[in-house]
Order: structure tokens, then C-alpha cells, then sequence
């Protein structure tokens, strides 16, 4: 948890689910093992693209396999199933929109109100982005309603 100095969107990025059952990142040993693969971030890449413009359930392992100009059998070689891979995508998006929102959050302002004023700004230009089609948690979570699927 931030200290007493931290910054309003320090607190807000500051809580992290985690799932105990599947790591501190809710991945498996052996995809957090082989994220750092070229050929890996390339699955992941394609995945995520497709996960968030099209939904996840709508998105078939083909379509990943053949968007990152490989096959399904090496798409299951770092990713045994698609609920690692889904959950590798929502890890990806949490790290780089939190980095994006507070890039933009201190480009924006240098004292603390300045900041909570400026959560609203960042937050009106990630709304405007047009490939903008909501957010990626909620979304999954709306397409994953069980509690014990990993996904959720």
C-alpha cells in the first residue's frame, strides 16, 4: 500500500487482485516463465488485439494462432490453454494502462489537488481514444460470470 505521500492515482492504481491458487500475477509458473519470448509477446500481442476489439469468447484460438503467423500447437506451447491466455492479456493491459494513466496523470499536473483534478482529464482522453470499446476488466469479468473460472 502507497504511504502517506503517494499520489491520488498511486492509491487508486494501488490494489491488485490477486489469486492466491495461481501465483502472485494469477498466471502458471510456466507462462510467466515464457512471457519474455519473442515468439510469446507476438501470441500475446495478437491476443490482446483481438480479445478487446472483438470479446473474448467471440475471438477463436485459429484466429490468434493466424494473426500471429503461427500455429495453434505452438500458441499451446506458451499459453496451455485460452483462460492463460486471457488472463496473460488482462495482466499486459493492467501494466500498460497504468502506466499510460500515470505518465498522463504527471504530465499533467505536479502538486497533489492539481492530480486528483487531473484523474478526470486523463480519464476524458482515455474515453475519447476510438478504439476505446470499455474497459477490459469489466468486460472479461461480463463475459466470465463464474467465480472459479480464472478469468474472473
Amino acid at each position: 500500500m502507497p504511504g502517506l505521500d503517494a499520489t491520488p492515482a498511486q492509491i487508486l492504481l494501488a490494489v491488485e487482485p490477486v489469486d492466491r491458487r495461481r501465483g502472485i500475477d494469477g498466471l502458471s509458473a510456466h507462462v510467466q516463465q515464457a512471457l519474455g519470448d519473442a515468439p510469446c509477446a507476438g501470441i500475446l500481442q495478437t491476443a490482446s488485439d483481438l480479445f478487446y476489439s472483438q470479446c473474448v469468447r467471440a475471438t477463436e484460438v485459429e484466429a490468434i494462432a493466424k494473426g500471429a503467423n503461427t500455429t495453434k500447437m505452438s500458441l499451446y506451447k506458451y499459453f496451455p490453454s485460452k483462460d492463460e491466455l486471457v488472463v496473460a492479456f488482462l495482466r499486459q493491459r493492467d501494466e500498460d494502462f497504468t502506466t499510460w494513466f500515470v505518465e498522463q496523470l504527471e504530465g499533467k499536473a505536479d502538486n497533489p489537488k492539481a492530480k486528483l483534478l487531473a484523474i478526470f482529464d486523463v480519464i476524458v482522453e482515455w474515453l475519447d481514444i476510438p478504439e476505446f470499446r470499455g474497459c477490459a476488466f469489466i468486460n472479461a469479468a461480463a463475459e466470465f460470470p463464474v467465480e472459479g473460472n480464472p478469468v474472473h
